[in-house]
């Protein structure tokens, strides 16, 4: 080591100072060069100091003694110069602590107006109990349709009366309940659990939970369906798109070449196949291209039973005898037959369309084909 370098690791002010012009972005050969150093010496010594090998500066007013003091030696002094004080930064500002947010109050256990508050607890399924004097009478079927598809993130609560002895009541889920006292791996369920007391309190929150549920459309189903990925869903739009068509959003708002008849053009998919389906939504649209209302549901499966059963139907003819005629007048005619020998809606709207095809025709006729 040098002495002037010997000198300056003496002098841990001048160091200081040194490293924090060092620090400051000064460069090394340029703090050295001044110091009277070898690059690799002042290398040394700032690691040195950086590794807390040489005495602590002390302070004065927050800033290294090595910013406001001299060189502890002469020397040093005279061919050091003096190294620019960093702009100490302003401090920031502490951040301001929003106020805690106000918890309400726990709800009390009965609240005037609004009767008691109900728990929520998991219930063994052999305690619960259906009551024949308000229930209706279980569908076996549905029943069996949740034990063969039980999933807990389907099975949802359900509302239980907890009787004196212990026991409950159901008032509402009793398919449920039931599935779950049919499954294997089933011990309880989640409830909600109400305390109100006897047969006719019991029969009363069941009516009132009931006339206030709305029933779920088939519309309000297949958007549902179509968003979950479900196959018969996709398989209807899929069907309806390449008619040209699309299904609604709400029954309050039909416009031409739409349609709400999800649930018979899904059947008429099953029953009569995709190329009939589609068919008869063509033959619909272009009989009546501006009749906002002229993809119902009969007319599709009426057009779909005669298109699978004739399969050198000629479908320009279709639509010739249809586009004169209102679907109010298919219907006064297919009600005739109707009167005359019965049959569903859909099979005298095909007879009545059959006949109108074949009015005229000696040879090529068809018939009003078979409900499949």
């Amino acid at each position: 080591m040098s002495k002037v370098a010997a000198t300056l690791a003496r002098a841990p002010n001048a160091v200081f100072g040194l490293l924090l012009a060092c620090e400051s972005g000064r460069p090394v050969a340029e703090l050295a060069a001044r110091a009277g150093l070898a690059e690799q010496e002042l290398e040394n010594i700032l690691e040195r100091a950086r590794d807390g090998e040489l005495p602590r500066v002390s302070s004065r007013e927050g800033l290294p003694t090595a910013v406001v003091a001299s060189p502890a030696s002469p020397a040093l002094a005279a061919s050091t110069p003096a190294l620019p004080v960093p702009v100490a930064e302003p401090p920031l500002p502490t951040p301001s602590i929003p106020p805690a947010v106000e918890e309400k109050t726990a709800m009390p256990e009965h609240v005037s107006g609004i009767g008691s508050k109900p728990r929520l607890d998991w219930v063994e399924v052999g305690l619960i109990d259906v009551d024949a004097a308000y229930q209706r009478a279980a569908d076996d079927k549905s029943v069996q349709r949740i034990v063969d598809g039980f999933r807990w993130d389907h099975f949802g609560a359900v509302v239980l009366a907890e009787q004196a002895s212990g026991r409950f009541k159901v008032t509402d889920g009793q398919h449920r309940v039931r599935a779950a006292q049919q499954h294997p791996e089933v011990t309880h369920v989640p409830a909600l659990i109400i305390s109100v007391a006897g047969t006719a309190a019991e029969a009363d929150n069941f009516l009132t939970i009931n006339r206030a549920r709305r029933a779920v459309s088939t519309i309000e189903i297949y958007w549902a369906g179509l968003a979950s990925g479900d196959s018969a869903s996709v398989r209807v739009r899929d069907a309806v798109e390449k008619a040209g068509c699309s299904i609604i959003r709400t029954q309050a708002a039909y416009k031409a070449g739409q349609t709400g008849a999800v649930g018979a053009i899904s059947r008429c998919l099953d029953r009569f196949g995709d190329n009939a389906t589609v068919a008869a939504l063509k033959i619909i649209r272009a009989a009546w291209p501006d009749d906002a209302k002229s993809l119902r549901g009969t007319l599709i499966t009426a057009l779909a039973r005669i298109i699978r059963g004739n399969e050198r139907v000629d479908r320009d003819r279709l639509i010739k005898v249809l586009a004169p005629k209102s679907f109010a007048e298919l219907t006064a005619h297919a009600e005739a037959f109707r009167k005359l020998s019965g049959g569903s809606a859909d099979t005298v709207l095909a007879r009545t369309i059959t006949e109108l095809y074949n009015k005229g025709l000696s040879t090529n006729t068809i018939y009003f084909g078979e409900a499949v």
